[in-house]
């Protein structure tokens, strides 16, 4: 187990399987999950087979609307930028330190779209799980998804996104 008392950490999980643990909890990662602790948590990992991950450090007050855990985005780019800062980081190129200050900067934009993508995805299960419900309750009856969506204030387009997001099939 350790600790960085100065600084956050980003611990992103590229191949293999890990299991995480901190604040008395085990978590077991899959590629593309991530996990960011606060300065001065004391956390550790271990795993039963081989694994690749990403661990960054990085000194800041606080992220700021960072999710504490998450998954990557589509088509893996906090993997890419990752990737590149570290490379950067132990490269001794010309204007170093100005690329890992630009890749840190997007960093924290794929991180906060991250949280919101996490946000929008609990809003899909939350409205996903209403309307299962309305459905065991009502299997008898004819259901009109225009008036179900309309009793839930959103769209019918919206229900058939949130169900195909969270289920990958229509109402």
């Amino acid at each position: 187990f350790r600790s960085h008392e100065h600084a956050w950490e980003l611990i992103y999980l590229c191949e293999g399987e890990i299991f995480e643990r901190a604040g008395g909890e085990a978590r077991a990662m899959q590629p593309g999950m991530f996990i960011v602790h606060p300065p001065g948590a004391v956390h550790g990992d271990s795993a039963s087979g081989r694994y690749f991950l990403f661990h960054v450090l990085i000194a800041s007050d606080q992220p700021h609307r960072w999710p504490r855990i998450g998954h990557d985005l589509e088509g893996e780019p906090i993997r890419a930028l990752l990737g590149m800062l570290v490379r950067e980081w132990y490269s001794s190129g010309i204007h170093r330190e100005a690329c890992v200050r630009h890749c840190a900067a997007l960093l924290d934009v794929l991180m906060k779209r991250s949280a919101i993508q996490a946000e929008e995805s609990q809003v899909a299960r939350k409205v996903v799980a209403t309307v299962c419900g309305h459905f065991r309750r009502e299997f008898r009856r004819p259901i009109n998804l225009q008036e179900v969506a309309s009793h839930l204030k959103i769209s019918r387009s919206s229900l058939y996104v949130y169900f195909d997001r969270v289920l990958g099939r229509t109402p």
